[in-house]
């Protein structure tokens, strides 16, 4: 169980989904507040990931689930096509494995204020992959059905791993997704691509700090993180990307993703530079408790771009104004003031 860290300047929303991938249409649902509730997902412009196409059910080649035997992960091997009740720890504190790789494996149950996989090693990859509570959608999932985290890889409460691959993989019922640090050698970087992170957990008692993807521990700092092609949307309480610690963060690639809900969505902080973020997409389909972006300022760092992000308010949005729908995403960090949406956005890119 890890120690409790506040953060006063974030705040993110998180939220529950399928454990046989239920697609964007499903009517998963759980209440942030009486105007924001959640069900399926914003993706639907077709390029984002969602439940047609990530998780254990959508692994090729995978017909069935063999049932984990027991056995210790072992460094080198491939996994494939297993099922992990309970979670497992890849690796341990005294044994750290190496070259081991997860393909349409799924990993659930529940572990309240803990971890479903612990990550102790380098190279891992996880490909088609599920990580969720062993309930059966749609139905909110309760502090006591879900997981905290569905990666642990923190060197705050477990050791630091190295290079780390996730793709095409589905979390729901989380407090945080994936809380991994980042890491200091070019040659292992830590790579998220084509993954759907949506309905965390417990949204309405907010027990838990929600996250996606990001290192939540108060020593959090490193490099060579690329965030590619993902659909983070969700109910919660504090953010989607959360790089949230002293820092500092450099050579981060946030590219071609979807992103909506949580307090402030998106948080790379600590003086960070080298950052490239493109292409992404901010969807207003479910409320967000103050807005987009904090802080407002890592593009303006050494290194650092922000260029050709949308904007998107798609029908019976939360919040947002509709003609404002495909303009250009500001790097504004101001707290937003239901319905309005205009210091977010332009007609313009950003100078």
């Amino acid at each position: 169980m890890r120690a409790v860290v506040v953060f006063v300047w974030v705040v993110a929303c998180s939220s529950s989904g399928s454990n046989a991938g239920v697609d964007a249409s499903s009517s998963d649902v759980a209440v942030n507040d009486s105007s924001s509730v959640e069900t399926g997902s914003d993706a639907s412009a077709s390029a984002f990931p969602d439940g047609t196409n990530t998780g254990y059910t959508h692994a090729p080649n995978c017909t069935a689930l063999t049932p984990w035997d027991k056995a210790p992960i072992a460094s080198g091997k491939t996994y494939a096509c297993i099922d992990f009740p309970g979670g497992v720890d890849v690796g341990s504190s005294s044994a750290a494995v190496t070259g081991v790789t997860f393909v349409g494996c799924r990993f659930h149950g529940a572990a309240p204020d803990d971890k479903m996989v612990g990550l102790f090693g380098d190279d891992i990859t996880f490909d088609y992959c599920s990580f969720e509570p062993d309930v059966t959608p749609p139905q909110t999932v309760t502090h006591a059905q879900s997981y905290q985290y569905g990666l642990a890889g923190n060197g705050g409460y477990y050791t630091h791993v190295g290079k780390l691959t996730v793709t095409h993989s589905d979390f729901w019922g989380f407090g945080n997704a994936i809380d991994v640090n980042p890491t200091t050698d070019s040659s292992k970087p830590q790579v998220y691509r084509d993954n759907w992170i949506h309905h965390a957990a417990d949204v309405t008692n907010a027990v838990y700090h929600h996250d996606g993807i990001g290192a939540e521990s108060g020593s959090s700092k490193g490099s060579y993180v690329t965030i590619d092609h993902n659909t983070i949307e969700s109910l919660g309480n504090t953010n989607a990307v959360a790089y949230q610690a002293t820092g500092p963060y450099s050579h981060f690639t946030v590219t071609n993703n979807l992103f909506g809900g949580f307090g402030y969505s998106v948080a790379i902080l600590g003086g960070s530079s080298d950052v490239t973020f493109t292409g992404n997409t901010f969807s207003t389909r479910l409320d967000c408790t103050y807005g987009p972006l904090y802080p407002d300022d890592f593009w303006t760092k050494s290194g650092s771009v922000w260029k050709n992000n949308k904007w998107s308010v798609p029908s019976g949005a939360a919040w947002g104004t509709p003609s404002h729908d495909g303009w250009f995403w500001l790097p504004n960090a101001a707290t937003h003031n239901n319905p309005d949406d205009s210091a977010f956005v332009s007609q313009s890119d950003n100078p």
